[in-house]
């Protein structure tokens, strides 16, 4: 197998630097499980029995060491310390030497081995991977430090512990010589005061004086790695005295680390921090520092996802589905689409859940969206196929006119409701299940179109969560989605958004006016729909990938001439081809050229839907649409039953025609002008407030000031 098979790129990276720089800063995905490989090999030492201290060495470790007669199995790696020791107990005996060389060799190489599946793998924190690639490099003192718990040492091991404290004891007069004439000298281990669990009570200030007093040593392969970095500083902008003291001292440890040679390979003496974020740390800390590398621990790819699933798929609860290859092909299939974006601390809660809960292997996405949502049933599943038969008959009365919107959005809703969500993404990926852009007029059902989506696929239209994003024109304004970072004013309440998606994740997102937000916000998009998932400010991630998401804009409707001045660019009287081109070539130059966003464009793809300005023969249906919900609220609050004559509709629709450049909303802002308002100002000035029949025959607008109508009322 290639290196890259079996260890991950930043530890190849820190590999290859270890010769030449001193100090790595670890960051990222800091707190998650690696994979750890082993392998088993058995070796003959011709010998062994006639060596008493080194048959001892293998008998003590019988937990990595198995011996019978004079072959060794190793169940793990032999380390350069482990080597170097056993070398010595075997006091020049040559047949013994070779032998312990070979179990060295052939431990540490998985060349022959053609799969990750001839390795044995297990999951280890960092500290516990660290700890044993740094062995794997010939470092010969290791030693874990934070500011709770102090120095910590591999296994508690006292030799390794001593080796250290004779070197952090070693003093040169240049080394800290304030700290001297301050009686703040370096104390050792046992003379520190202890807290009420026993252990030494941590000083920065001096542990790290001993750490640089280590380090400068050219004896002894030595490594400290300095835990939960970033929680040593109040703040990375504006440190205070005593942080840059502490970090100038870092510093001056890593320039004056000494280097050794281990089997020929030079080592440097290395500090590791281990930080959440680089920019928790001040920049000069890392920028421009020569002895410096900054290592990102990536989030699991696409290749150990599927190693993960290889070796762990018979600790997933299974029936039959073990032995049907094509049902693993497609679990796994599942699995690594799914958890992408994920920890290995995810994958291995994913697993469990399949355990405790016995949900088959089979039922992966079952399994996956349990532990995301934390749902046993995806409420896409419960979508009734006789619903989305009548699903146009449910579109077209709640947005008229819009014949090929509707079209266009029952394809989408189609695509969604059967989980492909495009030929060029997986079946099973993370994005969300629709993207829909809505452009075109105002007021000619954009918004409405989205609720209808709502009430369609969730069975109410409040499951459409809409967001002006007029509000969102600042810079910052991205915060009061995403929710503020650690440390600033609103942590703790999230993102407005963010916390939507997460108390409903399946529903319609509806982004109002995308075009009035700041460029920075569209951004985030690009992640959205790509990726299906964000983070909030604290953290946490929240998964897309079972929304509907519609953004709507009114870009070529207007547009502005050569002098800079707001013209129209479209009218009523245009056909519809004529329109949709204009609008598409609007929404292009928008992103392409003004905003300089060709990448968000080419997210949409195929899904812009534009509609068409209200024409003649509609208006008359959304007059009757609207004064049908006119009467039936009437009859429902107030018990009054309403007939409106044919010269009513008549006159509205008129009315209405004249304003129907302004959509919908102009020809309701027309029936409550002429119709509303007077009808409410007949109820009150007659006190009917109960159950009657009121009957509207004309309406009389010959005073424009105030309109009057004539009812007939029983």
């Amino acid at each position: 197998m290639k290196r890259d098979e079996v260890f991950p790129r930043w530890a190849r990276e820190l590999e290859r630097y270890l010769p030449v720089k001193s100090l790595y800063f670890l960051h990222a995905n800091i707190h998650d499980r690696y994979p750890w490989p082993f392998r088993t090999t058995t070796v003959s030492i011709p010998g062994l029995q006639q060596s008493p201290r080194v048959l001892e060495w293998f008998q003590k470790n019988s937990g990595r060491f198995t011996v019978e007669g004079e072959s060794v199995t190793a169940r793990e790696f032999l380390y350069s310390a482990e080597r170097e020791h056993l070398i010595a107990l075997a006091n020049e005996t040559m047949p013994i030497i070779k032998g312990i060389e070979k179990l060295y060799s052939e431990s540490r190489d998985f060349g022959d081995i053609a799969t990750p599946a001839g390795i044995n793998w297990s999951t280890r924190t960092l500290s516990d991977w660290l700890n044993d690639f740094l062995l794997l490099q010939g470092y010969s003192v290791i030693s874990l430090y934070d500011i709770v718990d102090g120095f910590v040492f591999p296994d508690s091991n006292p030799e390794m512990k001593s080796n250290f404290d004779k070197l952090a004891q070693a003093r040169e007069s240049r080394i800290d010589t304030q700290a001297e004439a301050r009686g703040q000298a370096a104390r050792s281990d046992e003379q520190g005061p202890r807290n009420s669990q026993g252990r030494q009570k941590t000083q920065p200030a001096q542990d790290i004086h001993r750490i640089r007093t280590a380090l400068a040593n050219t004896d002894i392969a030595t490594a400290v790695v300095i835990r939960y970095f970033s929680r040593t500083i109040t703040s990375p902008t504006t440190p205070g005295a005593d942080e840059n003291r502490l970090f100038v001292s870092i510093m001056k440890a890593a320039d004056e680390a000494g280097a050794v040679w281990v089997n020929n390979t030079l080592r440097r003496n290395i500090l590791i921090l281990v930080c959440d974020r680089i920019n928790d740390l001040p920049p000069w800390l890392y920028l421009g520092n020569p002895m410096a590398k900054q290592l990102q621990i990536d989030l699991p790819d696409q290749y150990w996802r599927r190693l993960f699933f290889s070796t762990n798929r018979t600790r997933f609860h299974t029936d039959e589905a073990l032995s049907d290859e094509a049902a693993l092909a497609d679990a796994e299939r599942v699995f690594c689409d799914m958890t992408s974006g994920m920890t290995t601390t995810d994958m291995h809660n994913i697993r469990s859940i399949s355990r405790n809960e016995q949900v088959s292997i089979r039922m992966m996405r079952n399994i996956i969206e349990r532990y995301k949502f934390g749902i046993i049933e995806s409420e896409w599943d419960k979508i009734e196929h006789s619903k989305l038969e009548q699903a146009q008959t449910h579109l077209e009365r709640r947005v008229r006119g819009q014949p090929v919107a509707v079209q266009h959005v029952l394809d989408i809703i189609k695509r969604s409701a059967t989980g492909l969500s495009g030929i060029q993404q997986s079946a099973y990926s993370n994005r969300p299940r629709g993207v829909l852009f809505f452009a075109g007029p105002t007021g000619v059902g954009k918004t409405e179109m989205a609720k209808a989506i709502a009430e369609l696929l969730f069975g109410d239209d409040k499951r459409c969560i809409r967001f002006d994003m007029s509000e969102y024109a600042a810079e910052h304004a991205d915060q009061r989605l995403l929710g503020a970072p650690p440390g600033y004013v609103g942590y703790e309440e999230g993102g407005q958004l963010t916390n939507a998606v997460r108390s409903s994740p399946f529903s319609v997102l509806l982004f109002d006016e995308i075009e009035k937000a700041h460029e920075r916000i569209l951004d985030k998009f690009l992640q959205i729909i790509d990726d299906g998932r964000l983070t909030d400010g604290r953290g946490e991630t929240v998964y897309f990938s079972e929304s509907i998401i519609i953004f709507t804009s009114n870009l070529g409707v207007m547009i502005r001439d050569d002098a800079g001045h707001r013209v129209p660019n479209t009218d009523p009287d245009m056909d519809y081809d004529q329109l949709s081109e204009r609008i598409r070539d609007a929404i292009h130059t928008f992103f392409s050229v003004e905003i300089n966003r060709p990448e968000l464009y080419n997210r949409f793809g195929e899904n812009f839907v534009v509609f068409d300005y209200i024409r003649e023969g509609i208006v008359g249906q959304i007059v009757d649409k609207i004064l049908d919900t006119f009467v039936s609220r009437l009859e429902r609050d107030k018990k009054i039953s309403t007939i409106f004559s044919p010269a009513v509709r008549e006159f509205l629709t008129a009315k209405g025609m004249e304003n129907r450049d302004n959509g919908g909303r102009g020809i309701g802002n027309i029936i409550e002008r002429y119709l509303v308002n007077p009808f409410a100002r007949h109820l009150f000035d007659n006190r009917i407030n109960g159950p009657a029949e009121i009957t509207v025959t004309r309406i009389d607008d010959s005073n424009p000031k105030k309109i009057v109508l004539e009812v007939a009322t029983r």
